[in-house]
């Protein structure tokens, strides 16, 4: 489904990714673990099709990235995002949230915004605005987002940054059962080594300074 090849990516005088080969199948769940400053959320960014790479192939489902002319559509009809931090539109209800991505995709999922909510626990949130969300409901407003549009990719960027144990394995239940739900592949990246246990993971890297350690892949 997703491959990169020889990905390089600097910014001014740092070389933040060096040579980076990935390979990722349908249906699988990918972790990347590594410290800040790893280059794990540039490298996110290049899967997302938000940045480019400086060199290097990136590869969807045989559609070379190069060739994208339109990235944001592309994106809307591909891939959901789970940003460290939470983007909402605070002035929005959650509902409203959810229907902008809805109706900006070609893909757009067809659960009612009930059936995107209601998984996560988070139903009776649909005509609250955004700012008026806890740290928690915002997160989970936000995982539901990422699959209003059907993704069959969904990229998490430290999604249990901050969360308790408890709080931390929750989430991942959720993702993971959306994940199940509208069949959409997960890549996470994060510096926490407790989300590497979950059965669910398919594969498991470790990058540090720009480069997957030698070994790691499982």
């Amino acid at each position: 489904m997703l491959s990169l090849t020889s990905v390089e990516k600097s910014w001014g005088d740092t070389h933040v990714l060096k040579g980076l080969d990935l390979k990722v199948s349908h249906g699988e769940h990918t972790l990347i673990l590594g410290p800040s400053g790893a280059g794990k959320t540039t490298l996110l960014n290049v899967v997302a099709k938000l940045i480019s790479p400086d060199s290097g192939e990136v590869l969807f489902d045989g559609i070379n990235y190069s060739g994208i002319r339109d990235p944001a559509a592309f994106r809307m009809d591909n891939i959901g995002i789970i940003f460290q931090e939470i983007h909402l539109v605070e002035s929005l209800t959650v509902g409203e949230n959810l229907e902008m991505v809805q109706l900006a995709s070609a893909r757009a999922s067809q659960a009612s915004i009930n059936e995107l909510l209601t998984p996560l626990g988070i139903e009776g949130l649909v005509n609250k605005k955004a700012r008026q969300l806890s740290r928690g409901e915002r997160q989970r407003v936000a995982l539901a987002r990422a699959f209003a549009n059907s993704p069959k990719l969904v990229v998490a960027d430290e999604p249990t940054a901050s969360l308790d144990p408890s709080n931390r394995h929750t989430t991942l239940d959720h993702l993971f059962a959306m994940c199940e739900r509208f069949g959409s592949t997960s890549i996470i990246v994060s510096h926490d080594p407790e989300i590497e246990s979950r059965m669910e993971l398919t594969q498991r890297l470790s990058l540090a300074d720009g480069r997957f350690g030698a070994g790691q892949l499982t």
